[in-house]
């Protein structure tokens, strides 16, 4: 059996100690993807000359939308947008989990873009309130805390609730690609499980996640990137 990984910020902790991965999903039960819709619309409306917001502007209507979309590779990198958050997002590679991480410092990248628009609204002096009904994690007091990264490494899934980027099933896929790795060097085998990400849609059990503080220096996909982790369960 594979080993996954996941991470997220300690923003998500208690939560994920209590119910474990999946049962819980913050950008429709923790209203997320209100918010950002919301914030969103503010943006817009005030920013529209903003260079820093546009930016935003493409992935972050991907992300309302709930879209996957196929994009220019070469200026992209890749060649499908998947922005569907109706799972939780494994990777087979530490890395790339990380990388994710990353580039998304609230443990959540609907949030972590919620957070960017409204620093951007902040810095501009644009003055504006966020509906309790929809501002479940008080997301202004999150400006003055520096979230910690948590790295979950996953030692069971069921691979038949396993999608691809394009939201294809996995299923039987994954098992000839478990035993095709049995027979294949090291450097292929780091190489393939950190570009191989998924979406997994059944709720992971607390007792098949090993939950660990992660510190790392440098950028996650330096040569010589090292991380250091601390056991939380």
């Amino acid at each position: 059996m594979l080993e996954f990984y996941h991470c997220t910020s300690d923003i998500f902790l208690d939560s994920i100690k209590k119910n474990g991965l999946g049962k819980i999903n913050p950008n429709f039960d923790l209203k997320l993807l209100d918010l950002l819709t919301y914030v969103f619309k503010i943006g817009q409306e005030k920013l529209a000359d903003n260079n820093i917001f546009n930016n935003l502007v493409f992935s972050t209507q991907l992300m309302i939308n709930q879209e996957i979309k196929k994009v220019d590779k070469e200026k992209y990198g890749i060649d499908i947008l998947n922005f569907k958050h109706d799972g939780v997002f494994v990777t087979l590679g530490d890395r790339a989990a990380i990388t994710h991480s990353h580039y998304n410092k609230y443990g959540s990248e609907i949030l972590s873009t919620v957070m960017k628009i409204i620093t951007i609204l902040k810095i501009n002096s644009i003055e504006f309130s966020i509906p309790k009904s929809i501002d479940m994690l008080n997301v202004l007091e999150l400006l003055d805390i520096n979230p910690k990264p948590i790295l979950i490494k996953i030692k069971h899934l069921d691979y038949d609730y396993l999608f691809n980027k394009r939201d294809v099933p996995m299923g039987i896929m994954m098992y000839n690609i478990e035993n095709k790795l049995k027979y294949t060097s090291e450097k292929v085998i780091f190489s393939f499980k950190q570009t191989s990400v998924f979406k997994y849609v059944k709720e992971i059990n607390l007792q098949d996640c090993e939950i660990y503080y992660l510190e790392y220096d440098g950028h996650p996909t330096d040569e010589d990137f090292e991380y250091f982790l601390s056991i939380i369960r």
